[in-house]
């Protein structure tokens, strides 16, 4: 197994919510967190698409102000730590997907899989899944 020493990751994608556990793994100064997995700010969430509709829905005041304190507090725990931070809403479509795929084939982008099992071991399948359930 393979160890990620600390202050050697400079771009992580966090799927899962977690990576502010892992602001260690982090280069100093250089680095950067694009999130699609926590929470948005209160201000990103009501300028985003989800609420782009015709009966113009609006957060209530006290929902936007903890999602910017949250928000806040990601940003600077990240930030003592000298780390970039930012959620992302993700709008799919094919040209991102194209341009990650090739910066993975250049190897600009070091895609880290932390187990892999076949999908007809079902058992398997349930303990990978419980993994990724459990933030690990």
């Amino acid at each position: 197994m393979k160890v990620i020493p600390p202050g050697s990751v400079d771009f992580t994608l966090d799927t899962t919510g977690e990576a502010m556990r892992f602001l260690s793994l982090m280069t100093p100064s250089t680095s950067f967190i694009a999130s699609i997995a926590t929470m948005p700010s209160g201000d990103l969430l009501q300028n985003s698409s989800l609420m782009r509709r015709p009966d113009n829905p609006r957060l209530p005041w006290l929902a936007r102000m903890g999602l910017n304190i949250a928000d806040a507090i990601r940003r600077a725990r990240a930030r003592r730590w000298r780390v970039e931070y930012e959620y992302f809403f993700l709008e799919p479509n094919a040209e991102d997907l194209d341009t990650l795929s090739k910066h993975v084939e250049q190897g600009k982008l070091v895609p880290v899989v932390g187990a892999t099992v076949k999908l007809q071991d079902i058992e398997k399948v349930r303990e990978a899944c419980g993994l990724v359930y459990k933030g690990k």
